[in-house]
Parts: structure tokens; sequence; C-alpha cells
């Protein structure tokens, strides 16, 4: 919304501007008008900034994130905001990983899609609609996916064999399933 990260050549994660959930993860709820280093664990390998969270998958596979927590969109098991990284509660590798607006999903080294936070309108992918999950649960979409993608209230995945599939809102026929359904479930864009 109103912050950017940066990922390094050497692994190093950078983040500034707002800062009043915490989602520059540097220990502070202060605006910084020039990057400030993210205290990871370890290297980060991929990293997405959400409307006011952030995440990162570090070299290991591990994922961690920081900032805005009220529907459970860092994955830890809680709904408490957090300044500083906290570890995303699986223990699945991980290899994409993308944040929206309430809600994170990621994609792990089998292909298994998983997605956590908030999900009005079926933004999990795990086929109802309505609460929220601070932990991650497998989208219900039986292909592979390689990487994944969310925008506020959807999300979309792309499977191995190419293929696009996306879930959540659909008010504006943002899912390209060809309807204005919001969808639970993964489906293919046409």
């Amino acid at each position: 919304q109103a912050h950017s990260c940066g990922l390094t050549r050497t692994g190093a994660v950078l983040c500034w501007g707002a800062n009043s959930y915490g989602q520059l993860g540097d220990g502070t709820h202060a605006m910084r008008l020039s990057p400030v280093t993210v205290q990871l664990p370890g290297s980060a390998a991929a990293l997405a900034a959400g409307w006011n969270h952030s995440c990162a998958i570090l070299q290991d596979g591990s994922a961690y994130c920081w900032g805005r927590n009220d529907s459970g969109q860092l994955g830890d098991g809680t709904t408490s905001d957090r300044a500083t990284p906290v570890a995303v509660a699986t223990e699945d590798r991980l290899v994409s990983i993308a944040a929206g607006n309430g809600h994170t999903c990621a994609v792990s080294t089998t292909g298994v899609g998983f997605c956590w936070g908030r999900n009005q309108y079926g933004q999990l992918g795990i086929g109802e609609f309505g609460g929220s999950s601070a932990t991650p649960r497998a989208v219900a979409l039986g292909a592979p996916l390689v990487t994944v993608a969310a925008g506020s209230v959807h999300s979309c995945g792309r499977a191995r064999d190419g293929r696009i599939w996306c879930w959540g809102r659909n008010a504006n026929g943002q899912l390209g399933d060809g309807t204005r359904q919001d969808r639970a479930t993964p489906v293919p864009v046409r």
C-alpha cells in the first residue's frame, strides 16, 4: 500500500516507506524515507510486499513474514502484528511467495500451493468462503504449481503444465474464467 521492499544480490532484504504495522521489519513503527535492513536469520531467495505486510523465502526454503497480522496473514499461528520477521508455520520448503491485502500464498518445492490469512472471497483457494486461517492451508488444486501471485482479494498460480488457475474475488472478471462469480477453489483461466 505505502511501503516497498527490495532483495539484493547477496540475499539481504531492504524495506522503506510507511511502517505503522511494522511492515518494514526493522523492529519499529517509524516511517523510513530510505531503505532499512530487515533482520532475517539467513539470506533471502524470494520476496513479496503486500498491503501492510511483507514476506521472504530464505535460501533453505523456510519463510518469514512481518507487519500487519489481523487476519493471520503472517502465517505464524497468531493474529498479532509483528515489527520483526516471524517464521511461517510450515515444514514444507517454499519456492514462491506472494502477498495480497490480508492474505499470503506460497508454493512448495513439491508444487503444493498454500495460502493463509483472510478468506472472505475465497482467496485462500481452500474450497470455502469466509473466515481466515493463521496458518498455511493447501490450495484445493490437484495440479502442481510452480509460482503464485496475489491480488488484493484474489490469487492465481501457474501450474507445471503452463496453465493458469485463479481463485477468490471475481466482481470484475479478474479470475479470467469468463464469469463474475467469486470462486473458493481454483478455476482455469480461459
